[in-house]
């Protein structure tokens, strides 16, 4: 088995194909541990058709796990997460409703959002003063999230001026003149190109931050309302969330009329995310480095679960890479990128 795993001889559907037919009985007895080792392996390694195979099999182990142990189980928020990667919505409102009682959590949100958005009413002592008018400015408004891809000339005519727009990047939208605009921003382009971000940060009447060390940085030295941003990462059982992600989960907590992402393609077409987005690295080594790394599946899958159940809105483009099949989206990503880019 494990040779015909690390076999560089035979193709990934051969692989998966003799996997079947041959060894599933085998492949199902194996625990979680080693099913993680080997998606590892193939996540951060090799293949993306067989890291994805081996996903699939880790989420469906994690919730039958649950329901074997009578609803009990110390891994809960695994367990919630593999419920989202497969749109598992009856499991997680069934996992919700025997193990949270508390009104923070995100889990408990999105769950609270699915049923009734317009009647759903975060507890106010929960938010320190940023928070409250952070919430304030967010609160009932649209929101449109402006991926890499941002078309300017085709999305233009659609934001209104009371709108609110979601920058990922400093360089490419700060010629636009919106009135409500927001940064997002990562440790990445702070630690390398701080001088820089300083002088092109003014236009935007809030600025988000990863973390607090991140926000050290530019506390005192620009006139801009700051904040940090909401800790997500436990939504990732092998990763962590990219930047868009991180944005649509932290927006949530705060209760948008409505969220429009658009100008993303999860890497599908090459480097076309990564053009004046990250061009220190847009060569296909790095950006598989990066994806494998915060796992593409999981990353995928959290957008996907949100956009099938009405929390947010996508464009035609992010439509369309939906109706691809999970195994033809893991087929493109290995014909784009290379292997073996942590080795």
């Amino acid at each position: 088995f494990i040779n015909l795993l690390t076999s560089t001889s035979t193709n990934d559907d051969s692989k998966i194909f003799t996997i079947k037919k041959n060894y599933l009985t085998l492949l199902k007895k194996f625990n979680l541990f080693e099913l993680n080792i080997i998606y590892n392996f193939f996540k951060l390694c090799d293949s993306f058709v067989i890291a994805h195979f081996i996903f699939d099999l880790i989420n469906h182990k994690l919730i039958s796990s649950y329901k074997n142990q009578n609803y009990k189980n110390k891994d809960i928020s695994k367990i919630l997460n593999a419920t989202i990667y497969l749109n598992d919505l009856k499991t997680f409102e069934l996992i919700l409703k025997n193990n949270f009682i508390d009104n923070n959590n995100i889990y408990y949100l999105i769950n609270k959002l699915i049923k009734n958005k317009n009647k759903y009413y975060s507890n106010k002592n929960n938010y320190n003063n940023d928070e409250l008018n952070f919430k304030k400015y967010i609160k009932d408004n649209k929101i449109y999230i402006l991926g890499p891809n941002y078309n300017q000339i085709e999305f233009k005519e659609h934001i209104n001026v009371d709108d609110i727009c979601i920058f990922t990047n400093t360089s490419k939208y700060t010629n636009i003149n919106h009135k409500k605009s927001i940064l997002y921003i990562n440790s990445f382009k702070i630690n390398n190109f701080f001088d820089k971000i300083k002088i092109k940060v003014f236009k935007f009447q809030w600025i988000c931050f990863k973390s607090n060390k991140d926000f050290k940085k530019f506390e005192k030295k620009i006139q801009n309302k700051l904040r940090i941003q909401k800790n997500v990462n436990y939504l990732f059982n092998h990763g962590a969330p990219m930047l868009i992600q991180n944005i649509i989960l932290d927006l949530l907590f705060y209760l948008p009329k409505k969220i429009l992402l658009t100008g993303i393609d999860f890497y599908l077409f090459g480097s076309a995310s990564n053009n004046d987005y990250k061009n220190y690295d847009k060569d296909s080594m790095s950006i598989s480095k990066s994806i494998r790394e915060h796992d593409i599946f999981e990353n995928k899958k959290t957008i996907e679960f949100l956009v099938k159940n009405k929390l947010i809105e996508s464009d035609d483009t992010i439509h369309q890479i939906f109706e691809i099949s999970d195994y033809y989206f893991c087929k493109m990503l290995d014909y784009n990128y290379k292997k073996y880019p942590l080795l």
